[in-house]
């Protein structure tokens, strides 16, 4: 079959219009109730925040759950238990990771806090922000802080260690320090 240039460009036309319903994207509405969701921007939302490779693939591990938890291990007969590395009380899924277990609930609720009481910023760290991002363009900052927070609670389940603000605080200002070293490296 030989398709000439003008072909491809109305095959791919057509082929874009097709609506695309990936598995992940079904059980996130129906385990999050949350109806239509521009998953375009869920997917781009931590393109447009960051340049590290590593916060940018758990990001997408997590959007197309695939991130290894407890529970993975379990089911893959590696580990004897499926249990949250924090709580040691319920399955420890990608969603109880990061939304649902209480240890990690109070690190959003203190982070929460922590930008009412520093910055006047009224922010609301719901299931739907903390796994998808937030999609607004003046939120670009929120996002970077949102991921970086979300590999720290990760990386730090690895330590069987509980998840403190202070220790992320200070995760989030290591980053910062080096993105402002990276961007004057690039003007140079």
């Amino acid at each position: 079959l030989v398709l000439n240039k003008l072909e491809c460009r109305k095959f791919y036309n057509n082929i874009n219009r097709i609506p695309v319903s990936i598995e992940a994207q079904q059980k996130w509405r129906k385990d999050l109730d949350i109806g239509n969701i521009n998953w375009d921007k869920v997917y781009t939302a931590p393109l447009k925040s960051i340049e590290d490779l590593k916060l940018r693939e758990l990001h997408y591990l997590i959007v197309h759950r695939i991130l290894v938890t407890n529970r993975t291990l379990f089911n893959m007969g590696i580990q004897d238990v499926d249990i949250c590395s924090f709580c040691n009380t319920s399955r420890e899924t990608i969603q109880h990771l990061f939304t649902q277990c209480p240890k990690i609930v109070k690190l959003w609720r203190d982070l929460e806090d922590w930008f009412r009481r520093t910055l006047n910023i009224t922010a609301q760290f719901t299931d739907k922000v903390i796994l998808f991002g937030l999609f607004e363009t003046n939120q670009l900052l929120l996002n970077h802080i949102i991921l970086i927070a979300k590999h720290y609670i990760y990386k730090t389940k690895f330590y069987q260690s509980d998840a403190y603000l202070n220790v992320l605080l200070n995760q989030v200002k290591q980053v910062f320090e080096i993105e402002q070293y990276n961007a004057r490296l690039k003007m140079k």
